[in-house]
Order: structure tokens, then sequence, then C-alpha cells
């Protein structure tokens, strides 16, 4: 029998249910509650509420935040290498308390229990594997990721999602997003788009450094034989430089090629290590041979020659001509800074080697990624020639933002190249001169500063601040851009 009434009986049980706490405490709690004024008593329940909606785990360390990344994993000043994983979200409260720690946290959510019945599978132990496995970079747990995102378009009241395969352009608004492995129906359809241009359907690309960090005093501007204009910068070498550079080159470790046939490939797009493997002299005869080429530092011919070529209309970034590769990024750093010229050079992409399909975007596309025969379709995402996860996204959300104005009768969004989503979208819809080729976003495509900055640091610091004025801006001059009110 029942002494209390019923909803004074549920919320006795309720508090019960509290770590801690018996029947007698959640007795005292609940007649607590009542005697609270009825603002107090409000502010409580909503106190409770809120804190459900808006308090989320980390995207990175899982801590409890309200925001998709916690201040703690996106400071610039702690330590990302060191990660120190604890049981529950006090404990970083605990270790935080004594301002000792400097590194970043993992929170699993428990701890392991056998007879409780907590297994691996119960903690957030996969999500640190995850990130130690990516060692210093950024790391998704890609199924994780997945279903994140499929689970906030299934529960956006404006989305309806269909699961069935395309092979057709559908009519009206259309965005394609399908990857770099489209499959052959889609990729058909996409070329009937647009048949003058073929899809590109492999990657051999060579590395592309800034002009800048080129050490010109070794370099210097030529073209072979002195005909037309002195558009390449020549990176000479001496015997004993090429002689150690080869050598480390034929025996350099090279990354795993998928997706396609080696020797189809290589033929008609040799790697640079290959042909070095093919004879001691083979790049002086090929990529590296110096002829027609004299030296304005020694009035000489050089024994070989790396040649760069202009790779972005601003003429801030060069690629090295007949550099294709698949030899590993860590590797190609090592050996191809033994180039005297490129001793301290850094590297904005280093060169690939595997399937990709992907449009001759410079040609096929505008500065908000719509085909620019019928701009009613958009591409997103890697098919459009962008490189990497974060360019990826920012690609989508600018044809996502753009195809949202233009049905609500709203002027584009612009943004700059000043900006890192601007400069991308304008490399990749003309910025880029000679063959087309994928390109990660980097401080080398953006707008320079037009004013020297010491320290490449610093540099970097002044164009994020400008960008981030440039956004600022943006956002209280568009709604569109926020998204408030729009699900």
């Amino acid at each position: 029998m029942s002494f209390f009434p019923a909803a004074l009986e549920n919320l006795i049980d309720k508090f019960a249910m509290l770590p801690g706490i018996g029947k007698k405490s959640a007795q005292r709690l609940a007649f607590f509650t009542l005697s609270l004024p009825d603002a107090e008593a409000e502010a409580f329940a909503a106190a409770i509420t809120e804190a459900k909606r808006s308090v989320r785990c980390c995207s990175v360390c899982q801590n409890l935040t309200d925001a998709e990344i916690c201040p703690i994993c996106s400071s610039s000043k702690r330590d990302q290498s060191v990660i120190c994983v604890v049981a529950e979200p006090r404990d970083v409260l605990s270790i935080e308390r004594g301002r000792e720690y400097n590194g970043v946290y993992h929170v699993l959510h428990g701890v392991l229990s056998p007879l409780s019945h907590v297994g691996p599978d119960d903690l957030k132990i996969s999500e640190l594997v995850s990130r130690v496995a990516a060692g210093g970079a950024l790391a998704v747990d890609r199924e994780g990721f997945s279903r994140y995102i499929t689970g906030r378009l299934r529960a956006c009241p404006n989305i309806e999602v269909e699961e069935r395969e395309l092979t057709e352009i559908p009519e009206g608004e259309t965005v394609i997003a399908t990857g770099p492995l489209t499959s052959d129906a889609m990729a058909d359809a996409i070329v009937k788009l647009c048949p003058e241009f073929d899809l590109h359907f492999y990657d051999a690309v060579a590395p592309i450094v800034t002009l800048e960090s080129v050490d010109m005093e070794s370099a210097y501007l030529a073209s072979r034989y002195g005909k037309g204009t002195a558009d390449y910068v020549n990176c000479p070498m001496t015997k004993e430089e090429y002689e150690a550079f080869v050598t480390e080159l034929r025996t350099a470790k090279e990354a795993p090629v998928h997706g396609f046939d080696d020797g189809a490939v290589f033929e008609g797009c040799m790697p640079v290590e290959v042909m070095a493997r093919r004879g001691f002299d083979t790049l002086r005869y090929g990529p590296m041979k110096p002829v027609g080429l004299t030296n304005p530092h020694t009035g000489a011919e050089d024994w070989a020659v790396v040649q760069l070529r202009r790779d972005n209309a601003e003429g801030t970034l060069f690629n090295l001509v007949g550099f294709q590769t698949h030899l590993t990024f860590g590797e190609q750093k090592r050996v191809f800074s033994m180039i005297p010229a490129l001793r301290n050079a850094e590297f904005v992409r280093y060169g690939v080697m595997h399937r990709n399909t992907y449009l001759d975007s410079p040609r096929l596309l505008d500065r908000y990624y719509r085909l620019k025969a019928d701009p009613r379709i958009s591409f997103a995402g890697q098919m459009t020639g962008v490189e990497g996860y974060v360019e990826s996204a920012a690609s989508g959300m600018l044809v996502g933002i753009e195809t949202a104005a233009r049905l609500l009768g709203l002027p584009a969004a612009d943004f700059p190249a000043e900006t890192a989503i601007g400069a991308l979208a304008q490399y990749i819809s003309g910025g880029s001169v000679g063959d087309f080729q994928p390109m990660n976003v980097n401080f080398g495509i953006i707008t320079p500063l037009g004013y020297r900055v010491k320290g490449k640091r610093n540099k970097n610091a002044e164009l994020s601040a400008r960008s981030l004025g440039i956004i600022e801006a943006m956002l209280k001059d568009r709604e569109v851009l926020s998204f408030e009110g729009n699900n």
C-alpha cells in the first residue's frame, strides 16, 4: 500500500535510480524538491532537460562537452602526442585541478567488470585504438562516423533517404557525390553529361612544393634552349649529388598499390623510382636531363636537373616534372629533399598512384562546383578532385549552401580565395594550370597576404586570422550560412 500520491512515488523512484541513493535518501530528495518555490523547481527541471539536450561526448576523446570537439582536444597548447586514459569524465576534472598535466585525454566511460557483465564492447575502447593507430594524424572511425551521419540525415524531417543504386542522373536539382570509386554505370552516365571530356580513372601525381620553400640561391629560372619565357624552376645536381640521390631512390620504401595493374599503368606513366632501377643514368636521359639548360651560377651545363613547373595561376605552387611516384610519403620527403634546392622544401602534396575517378573540373565546374553546361547539377567530394576528408566535407558544405541559396532566391555565397573553402573551390574550378591533379587544401593556394611576415608559423597565423575575419563577416551578412531555423 502506498502512503504517497502517485506523482510523489514516481519522483521518489526516479531519485532512487541515482547511484548511491537508497529509498530513504530518495524520499528526502523528493520532499526537498516539493518544498522548492515553483520558479526554482521549474529551473531545476529545465537544467536537467537542457543538459540532456546539449551535452554530448567529444568526437575525439569521448569527454563530455557541448561542442563537437571539447576545448582540451581543440587547444593548440596541449601536447596531442600524449593521451591519458581515464574511466569517467570526473577523472578528467580531478587531473585538471592539479594543473600539472598538459596532454590530452581519452574517457572510457567505465571499467572492465566481468561480474557486472561490462566487457570491451561496452566501453570506448575501439575509439581509443583508432586514435593510437593514427599517431599524430586526425583519425576517424569510418564506420562510426558513417553511422553518425546516416543517423543525423534520417532524423532530419526535410530529408527522405532511399537506399538504391542510381545508374542515371536524376531530373531537377542534383548533387553527385559518388566518391573516387564511382560505379561503371554511374561513371558512364556522368560522361554522357560532357562527352568531350573523359573522367580521369587513375591518379598518377607528382609531388608539389611551395615556391617560397625552394632554395633559389641553388635553383634558377630558365626554359630549355632559351625558348619562350623562363617558366621552369631548375634544380641542378652535381655528379656526386645525383649518384647519391639515385642510390637512395632505387632502394626507397614503396607504398602498396591497389586498384590497377602495375605494368599496364607504369609503362604509360612510370614511377621515378622504377626508372631509376632500370639504369643508373636513366633519369639523366629522362625527366632529369640537363640538355639545353645553362646554369647562370656556373655558366655551364649541369650533370642533372630537376625541373619544377608552375601548378597554380598565382605561381605559388610547383610540381616536380616527371616525378610521379608511389614511394611512401616519408620516403618522398627524405629522398627528394636530397635535391639541393629542395633540402628545405615544403611539400603541400606528395605523389600518389591509385585508382581515382575524378572530373576534369577546371573545364567542367564553376567555383560553386556546378556543372557549367547544366548548373542544376553539382558535384561534391573527391569526384571533383579535392583530396582528403576535410576537403570533401568542405566541398559538400559549399554545394549545400549554394543550392539552398538558389532555391531560396538568395544570391550565391561567395567564399573568396582568402579563405580555405574559397581557395580550394577556385583551384578546382580553374586555378590549376597544366594537367589537372587532385589537391588537398593548403596555404599555398590561398591568396598571399601582400606583405611580408617573418616566419612560416606567423605567416600562416596571419592567413588564418584574415580568413576567420572574412567568415565571421559572411555569417553576419548571410542568414543562409547560419543554418538557423533550417533542418
